[in-house]
């Protein structure tokens, strides 16, 4: 009994240890890719510098939570 209960901890440990690296690497493709376009002649022309790396971060942390709200 005791030793599925540690395996039923270890189990919880790692599907939530997943989901942060997860939600971690989703929001740090979302900011280079928000830095890339950033660096682009015509986004700094037209538009302004580091809006692209913010609305890409917000957009990272927001597709973040949708995937980790859809698998709990």
């Amino acid at each position: 009994m005791k030793n599925n209960n540690k395996s039923e901890n270890t189990r919880y440990f790692l599907r939530y240890t997943s989901m942060a690296f997860q939600m971690i690497g989703t929001i740090i493709a979302f900011v280079f890719m928000g830095y890339f376009i950033d660096m682009q002649p015509w986004a700094v022309k037209y538009i302004g510098h580091h809006v692209f790396t913010l609305v890409g971060t917000l957009l990272g942390v927001a597709g973040s939570l949708y995937l980790i709200l859809k698998k709990i």
